[in-house]
This record gives structure tokens, sequence and C-alpha cells, in this order.
């Protein structure tokens, strides 16, 4: 499955992240990691939205690296995704403090929204 990751076809790689976020062993997360890296968009979005779905908190440095994505649509799913995590996102705190300076208004919005379900689920 991880050879596929590196398939020339877009939509073969993302939906091996898929497959093996659903295999959720460490081993798949390191690979989606190398994932996050893709030239394509659509599959670091795939990824980023694979490892909220795992909740795993070895998936937090991993969407946190994902708020410096070039793409703004990437950074705004990772701090959507830190978000949805909730409190076990707390060590991101920093990474979506220093997301609410991004030049993309969505990213900034995203971060604010995250970090107050990180508070509120805190309380």
């Amino acid at each position: 499955m991880v050879k596929l990751l590196k398939d020339e076809v877009t939509d073969v790689r993302a939906y091996a992240t898929e497959a093996l976020g659903k295999i959720g062993s460490p081993e798949a997360i390191i690979s989606m990691t190398q994932a996050l890296m893709d030239k394509h968009w659509y599959v670091r979005q795939a990824t980023t939205r694979v490892l909220t779905n795992l909740e795993l908190q070895n998936t937090i440095p991993v969407l946190s690296q994902a708020l410096l994505d070039p793409n703004p649509n990437i950074r705004r799913g990772a701090a959507e995704s830190l978000g949805i995590i909730g409190t076990r996102a707390k060590d991101a705190i920093p990474d979506l403090v220093e997301a609410l300076k991004d030049p993309a208004s969505s990213v900034r919005i995203a971060a604010a929204k995250a970090l107050e379900k990180i508070q509120r689920a805190k309380d």
C-alpha cells in the first residue's frame, strides 16, 4: 500500500492515503507524513482529512506541520482538523497561534475557531 503513495496518478495516491488511514498503524502514519509533502494539493488535503479521522495523538505534529503548507486550503484544513480533535490537540496551540498571522483570512479564521474548540474542550 505504501508503494501506491508514489504512484504517478494523483487519485491513486489520495486513495492510498485513505486506505492507510483505515489501517491506522504507526507505520501508516509515518507514510502519511510523506503524503503531506505530495506535489498535488488533493493528496495533501486527503491526508489531513484521514489524519483527523484517526484522532491519534501522534497525528497532532503531522497536522501542525500541515499548517505550513504552501496551499492555503491545506493550511485551513489542518487548522480545522486540529479543532475537531479538540483538547488532545493542545500541543498544537503554539502553531495555531502562529497561524493567526497567516496571509489567508480563511486560515486565520480556522485557526481562531480551532483554538476556541481546544480551549472549550479543556474547560
